[in-house]
């Protein structure tokens, strides 16, 4: 099973790959990922916070591209599981 199946369970080092998609937390903040770090909006501004921290990995609920979901889960104490959607393995060269 690869990144790129629908199952997989993320870690924090996978969250490379989508380095610019939108995170959506378990309390309705959204950020950005910024490899190591996620942009986090609030009312006053960003807020930086390290992505590899188990507890800011932990909040995660999903991560999208678009309208698109990509992974998600369904409670804190579960695994981030991708969809199989979203990204795709191989990209092609426009002629």
């Amino acid at each position: 099973m690869d990144i790129y199946s629908k199952g997989f369970a993320l870690q924090p080092m996978h969250l490379k790959l989508f380095n610019g998609k939108k995170i959506v937390f378990f309390d309705g903040l959204t950020g950005k990922i910024e490899y190591p770090y996620v942009m986090i909006k609030h009312k006053d501004g960003f807020e930086p916070s390290l992505l590899e921290s188990m507890n800011t990995f932990k909040d995660i609920r999903s991560i999208e591209n678009g309208r698109t979901v990509i992974a998600t889960r369904i409670n804190p104490k579960a695994k981030l599981l991708t969809t199989g959607k979203g990204i795709n393995k191989y990209k092609y060269k426009r002629k």
